[in-house]
This record gives structure tokens, C-alpha cells and sequence, in this order.
């Protein structure tokens, strides 16, 4: 796991820790990998979209570490994932 860190998006109306939590639960990633959070204060956003990201987005930073293999690796790992996902929402499996 020392391979991966985590930029968060977030809100002005997210909790930073409890937003920290959750994606470091979810990624399983620990709290010391994530760097600095971003907050988007733009003016001009619609209220109505507000609460819609309770925790904000996760931007996963992978590191290769000088290991050109990893990344080949990681990748098709990746895609093998995103190909799975697919499949169980087009069978019916996944809701969201």
C-alpha cells in the first residue's frame, strides 16, 4: 500500500476528518498517505447540489517507485476491475 496516496475534493459543507475516515476505510489506505485536501469555494455553484458528495472525491495517486513492471501490472489489475464492474451492473448485480 505504500505505493498509493490520496488527494481529496472536497466541499465547504464536508467534515474534513470524518471525510478522511471514510475514504482511508474505503481505499484501506492509512490516514498518513493522504496529502493536502483541496476545498472548491467557486462562488457560482448551484445550492441545490449541495450534500450530493457527502465525503467530497478521491484522486488515487499511484507511485511506481522506479518499477516500470509495476505500472504494467497495476494496470491491467485495474482494468480487470473496471471490466468486472461492468459486467455485474449490466447483469443487474450492482445498483446505484
Amino acid at each position: 500500500m505504500e505505493n498509493f496516496s490520496i488527494r481529496i475534493h472536497m466541499y465547504p459543507d464536508n467534515d474534513l476528518i470524518k471525510t478522511i475516515n471514510y475514504w482511508s476505510k474505503v481505499a484501506s489506505i492509512p490516514r498518513r498517505q493522504f496529502k493536502k485536501s483541496y476545498v472548491d469555494r467557486r462562488i457560482n455553484k448551484k445550492i441545490g447540489n449541495r450534500g450530493k458528495l457527502p465525503y467530497g472525491t478521491a484522486h488515487l495517486m499511484v507511485k511506481a517507485m522506479g518499477k516500470k513492471e509495476f505500472g504494467v501490472q497495476l494496470h491491467r489489475r485495474i482494468m480487470g476491475w473496471i471490466e468486472a464492474t461492468v459486467k455485474q451492473m449490466n447483469a443487474g448485480v450492482v445498483q446505484w
